[in-house]
């Protein structure tokens, strides 16, 4: 009997009423029915700015919104969903209070339709609490598939905890990522760049296999030769070569096998070799395949924080009272989480989708960063409060916070010619690590504390560069009779 795979297609989420569909009464709740609800009506547009329009605001229900759009299949390369949480509680902008099998329900529908909307090389982030993360997970499994699942990244949404829970103060949420084929998905770069290094492909804790290398596919440590068959051993690593290996032009001139415990499996082995993966040995004997990795840039970790330059509700808020002049919308997130989100996963000119628009945080980022975008908001009041004044601040270049500015490394203090900001923060580091254990006693504390301050204030030293200047233009679309457009 095969066993089962650790991500099986064979799980499905189930509740009361999931052969029924969620539809949006006119006081913005949800209500059971047995039918699929009606699509919007004629759709009209209300023009904003100045020159082509890179931008579309649609005054509905998302999943609906979108079910009206069949042009929009496959023209979508980041799908940004930041749904109500569900929590139970009544907002001033929205109600959040709806029966689990409803909310889920609803969101079913809208994963559905941003699963269709996609480009193939297109992922969708989905931005929760821990009150329905763990159903929403196996709901996205169920429309994505469980091989798509990338991650679930980490968010710090306050610097301050919050002490009402009774057991653990909370202060991150989940973001969860799923792409539309993940063999298709490229990887989230930092933009950083690293020199390569080699990994060995072998992997002890890993069950043994037998993989099996195409002709040509390694870089041998000799030009000509060959390499016997047998045991390879040593103390940490048990491993077998099957096949000899005939070396011509420093590479396997045919395949050749090897059992052992690898990092990789046959079709990890295939899928990485096919993108380009080098694979070289560096020593005849014992035989260990190493794969050239990190060459290029840093990828993004699971983890946002402000540690990692990402900013906070707290941040999002002070922004807000920029915006509007009060508190603002009741659950905003910083623009500086969506720029992180955007940058790592589009290119300019990419097509940006948030079906929950809320204050328009996701469009005002996207419009910053020269991406297009299509977002949907439910209530006409919070477009009317929130997001119209908003883009309209993004147009006219008056909105100076957020993601109007990227904070770049800048070496601000003298320091040794060439070096880097990322060199100062490691030296910083290295030269903490020498101090701890002691490999420093001899020479004057005062001077050692004084270069790894200087080092410190090196790395952290950043400067603003503008990114946005003001411009654009975008669309608000109604289901009305008329076409209006706005100076």
């Amino acid at each position: 009997m095969t066993a089962p795979s650790r991500r099986s297609t064979n799980v499905r989420l189930r509740w009361a009423g999931d052969d029924q569909w969620a539809v949006t009464t006119p006081t913005g709740s949800l209500a059971w029915s047995q039918d699929e609800p009606p699509p919007p009506g004629e759709w009209a547009a209300t023009a904003h700015g100045h020159g082509e329009s890179t931008g579309d605001l649609y005054v509905g229900s998302a999943d609906r919104v979108l079910a009206s759009m069949p042009d929009l299949d496959g023209t979508v390369k980041l799908a940004y969903l930041d749904p109500p949480y569900n929590t139970g509680r009544t907002f001033t902008d929205y109600g959040d209070r709806e029966e689990s099998a409803l909310w889920l329900t609803m969101m079913r529908q809208t994963l559905t339709q941003v699963h269709r909307s996609l480009r193939t090389d297109g992922s969708a982030w989905i931005h929760l609490d821990d009150g329905e993360v763990h159903r929403v997970r196996l709901l996205a499994e169920e429309v994505f598939g469980p091989a798509n699942f990338v991650a679930d990244v980490v968010w710090e949404r306050k610097r301050k905890p919050s002490y009402l829970h009774g057991q653990l103060a909370q202060v991150t949420d989940h973001i969860l990522v799923f792409a539309k084929d993940r063999t298709r998905l490229g990887r989230f770069s930092t933009g950083e760049q690293v020199a390569s290094r080699r990994v060995p492909l072998h992997h002890g804790s890993n069950a043994p296999t037998v993989l099996r290398f195409p002709a040509g596919s390694v870089q041998m440590p000799q030009r000509l030769g060959t390499i016997a068959a047998g045991d390879m051993s040593t103390a940490s690593v048990r491993t077998e070569l099957l096949d000899d290996i005939e070396v011509v032009d420093g590479r396997n001139a045919a395949d050749f096998a090897m059992f052992g415990s690898f990092r990789w499996n046959q079709e990890r082995l295939d899928r990485e070799l096919a993108a380009g993966a080098e694979l070289l040995v560096s020593s005849r004997l014992p035989l260990r395949p190493n794969v050239i990795s990190g060459s290029g840039s840093k990828t993004w970790t699971t983890l946002f924080t402000r540690a990692t330059g990402v900013a906070t509700n707290e941040a999002a808020r002070e922004h807000q009272h920029a915006l509007f002049g009060h508190a603002g919308f009741d659950t905003p997130k910083p623009e500086e989480l969506l720029a992180r989100i955007i940058e790592t996963a589009t290119a300019p000119g990419d097509l940006v989708l948030d079906p929950f628009a809320g204050s328009g945080t996701t469009a005002a980022v996207a419009h910053k960063l020269g991406r297009r975008w299509l977002t949907v908001e439910l209530s006409q009041q919070t477009v009317d409060t929130y997001v119209l004044p908003r883009l309209t601040q993004v147009l006219a270049g008056t909105d100076e916070g957020g993601a109007t500015y990227r904070h770049v490394p800048a070496l601000t203090v003298p320091t040794p010619e060439g070096l880097t900001a990322r060199q100062a923060r490691l030296a910083a580091q290295w030269l903490g690590d020498l101090v701890a254990a002691g490999e420093l006693d001899g020479l004057d504390p005062e001077t050692v504390a004084k270069a790894a301050a200087r080092m410190r204030e090196a790395a952290a030293a950043t400067t603003p560069v503008r990114v946005h200047a003001g411009g654009g233009a975008f669309r608000v679309w109604s289901a009305a009779a008329a076409v209006a457009v706005a100076a």
